[in-house]
C-alpha cells in the first residue's frame, strides 16, 4: 500500500470519527468501549448510562457500521441474543480521537495494563494457547519462502 492509499484511508477514518463524535451518546459509548478491557454489550451500557436499551443499541450499531467497534461474541439470554462488542483500532488511526474522547493515550493505557498482574496473566495464558498456531504460521511462511527462492533465482 503506497502513501496515497494510507492517507486516503486515514482521511476516511477521520470523516467517520467526526460523524461518530457528533452525537454525545456515541461519544460516551465509544469512550467506554475504548477504556474497557472486556467486550461490552448494549445492555450493559444501557444499565451503566441509564439510557434505554433501544437508544444505546441504535448508537452501538452506528459505531459498528462506521468501524469503531466490532462484534466479539454472542450469548443466548432468555429467548434473545446478547451481543458483545469491543473497540477497533480506529481511535489510534485518527491521531486526535483519543484526546477528543477524553481517554488515556495509547501509551498510558498500555502502561496501566502492564501494571495489572491479572491482565498480564491472562495475556500470557493466551499467548501460550496461541503459540502452536503462531509457530505453524511461521513455519508455513518459511516453507513458502523456500519454495519461491528457486523461482526467483531462475529469473
Amino acid at each position: 500500500m503506497d502513501q496515497a492509499e494510507v492517507d486516503a484511508k486515514v482521511k476516511a477514518a477521520e470523516r467517520k470519527m467526526i460523524f461518530l463524535l457528533g452525537h454525545p451518546m456515541r461519544k460516551q459509548l465509544l469512550a467506554l468501549y475504548v477504556e474497557s478491557r472486556e467486550p461490552l454489550s448494549p445492555k450493559e451500557l444501557a444499565d451503566y448510562t441509564k439510557q434505554s436499551l433501544s437508544v444505546v443499541g441504535y448508537h452501538v450499531r452506528a459505531l459498528r457500521d462506521h468501524g469503531a467497534v466490532y462484534l466479539v461474541e454472542e450469548q443466548p439470554r432468555r429467548g434473545s441474543v446478547e451481543h458483545f462488542y469491543a473497540a477497533t483500532g480506529m481511535v489510534d488511526v485518527v491521531r486526535w480521537a483519543r484526546e477528543a474522547l477524553g481517554v488515556k493515550s495509547l501509551a498510558e493505557a498500555v502502561q496501566k495494563l502492564r501494571e495489572d498482574p491479572e491482565y498480564m496473566e491472562r495475556l500470557n495464558r493466551r499467548l501460550e494457547e496461541d503459540r502452536p498456531v503462531l509457530e505453524a504460521l511461521r513455519k508455513s511462511e518459511e516453507e513458502e519462502k523456500q519454495q519461491q527462492k528457486p523461482e526467483n533465482e531462475d529469473q
